[in-house]
């Protein structure tokens, strides 16, 4: 591998911005091996083959380190048997629900050199879920996105709702914020192959909305710039969602589910709210009119994730042998 590329970032799903932007802070080639089918059922030999893929990579790369987003946990096990340190980038259902509590989930945790969560809360809760593991936190970087060149201005009848179709978005809230807001043009890049065939075809029959699927970093950048608002929201609690750290990184008027996480995190400058359909839709009047720098928010977060960053860094670097004892649960 090249100097500047001393690990790998492994993947097993599309695109994600949270590795795409991690992964050279962290020397890192980032690889993704995506699902070969959607149903659930094959989900077992996508693992098996995306394990064997991992494999291949290892051994061709020879990397110094290997960082996994997990779930799915099952990537580690490619390093684990070639004896290769690695890194849990834990994503919230890792360690919370179901996913957590199968033994592989435990072993992979307690043999990495760290498990990284998102956000404090998380944090917390993996200790208790992976109890003997090394757990840092590091939340998602975020670099400023300025305006495209041109005469180009948010336009407050437009409105972004940041999702991925996910099992911890609340469907009814945004199907029926969208029908109490007609004379707002709302867009969602979310795959939507996710919906079940009932939930699809009451998305497509609203005449205010475009799903769009999903789009280019450029495209999707595009929209966040000149979208008058945003709306992310979620049903799990310790969950950071990226998309408001997206709107931050772009200026843009945030609706964000409440909970105890969101109003620490972006409730300074966010309409945070319940998952309630009057309660967004009238925060997304008041985001519509709430255009304003976010420079000095931006700068505080970006100062937390450089502090966040810098202990990762010095967890990766080499140790010489008989210094390799790890301070459990630091920073």
């Amino acid at each position: 591998m090249s100097e500047a590329d001393k690990g790998l970032y492994v993947v097993w799903r599309g695109y994600q911005r949270r590795a795409e932007l991690l992964g050279p802070l962290l020397n890192c080639r980032v690889c993704y091996l995506r699902s070969r089918w959607k149903s659930r059922w094959l989900r077992p030999i996508d693992y098996l083959l995306n394990g064997f893929a991992t494999a291949r990579l290892i051994r061709k790369h020879r990397p110094a380190f290997v960082v996994f987003q997990s779930p799915p946990p099952f990537a580690a096990l490619a390093a684990l048997a070639q004896g290769v340190p690695y890194v849990v980038d834990a994503h919230n259902a890792a360690i919370q629900g179901w996913w957590a509590k199968l033994p592989t989930s435990r072993m992979v945790a307690r043999r990495a050199l760290a498990l990284v969560a998102h956000n404090q809360e998380a944090r917390d809760i993996a200790r208790n879920a992976f109890t003997g593991t090394n757990i840092i936190r590091l939340r998602d970087p975020i670099i400023e996105m300025s305006q495209p060149e041109g005469d180009t201005k948010r336009r407050r009848d437009q409105v972004l709702i940041i999702c991925s179709f996910g099992a911890d978005e609340p469907l009814e809230a945004i199907h029926d914020l969208i029908s109490l807001r007609p004379n707002l043009l709302f867009l969602i890049t979310a795959p939507t192959h996710r919906l079940p065939p009932q939930w699809f075809e009451r998305f497509r029959s609203l005449s205010n909305l475009e799903l769009t699927g999903f789009l280019p970093t450029d495209r999707y950048q595009e929209l966040l710039l000149t979208s008058g608002a945003a709306v992310v929201l979620t049903t799990r609690e310790a969950t950071q969602p990226s998309g408001a750290c997206e709107a931050l990184a772009s200026d843009t008027p945030l609706v964000v589910s409440r909970s105890s996480l969101t109003e620490n995190l972006f409730g300074r400058w966010a309409q945070v709210v319940p998952n309630d359909p009057k309660a967004l839709a009238a925060a997304l009047d008041t985001a519509l009119g709430a255009q304003r720098s976010l420079a000095g928010e931006r700068s505080e977060w970006q100062a937390g994730f450089q502090h966040e960053l810098l202990a990762l860094l010095t967890l990766l670097s080499p140790t010489p042998r008989g210094e390799e004892g790890i301070n459990r649960n630091q920073a």
